[in-house]
């Protein structure tokens, strides 16, 4: 009798406590948004040379178009802290701001007490010599769900 007392004890436990591991691991919101950036400041004859996105609680999904003579690279941490960072190879790649129209499609997973949040600096210049950083944060932001 206390050895099957035990038995079910002991699978209790087990269920209990994967029953409590998918709870800790499972998304409490994911949904889908492309991300457009709403203005970007750019003068007179700037264009883009590179760019970085830090995204809190996401991911990259799909970066739809990847412009010729770039270098892009994305690291989708484990932690649902994503990196993607894009650099242009030459200076003819260079590129206008309306590059930022839907350019990228995340997954937000918000989950404990991470919140999903997207950080973006876009480097600008016109000379290729003088470069400038547009920092932008939500605000900037036009999400669109998927």
């Amino acid at each position: 009798m206390k050895d099957m007392m035990r038995r079910h004890l002991g699978l209790l436990l087990i269920t209990i406590a994967a029953v409590l591991f998918a709870v800790v691991t499972e998304p409490a919101s994911s949904e889908m948004f492309g991300i457009s950036i709403r203005s970007l400041p750019v003068m007179g004859k700037e264009k883009v040379a590179g760019f970085e996105l830090n995204i809190k609680a996401g991911r990259v999904v799909a970066l739809p178009s990847i412009p010729m003579g770039w270098h892009i690279a994305i690291d989708n941490d484990p932690s649902w802290n994503t990196r993607i960072k894009g650099s242009l190879i030459v200076g003819a790649a260079a590129l206008a701001p309306d590059f930022f129209n839907n350019f990228i499609i995340v997954e937000k997973n918000e989950y404990m007490d991470l919140k999903f949040d997207v950080k973006a600096e876009i480097v600008v210049t016109e000379d290729f010599q003088n470069e400038r950083q547009i920092r932008l944060g939500m605000k900037d932001l036009v999400l669109t769900r998927k």
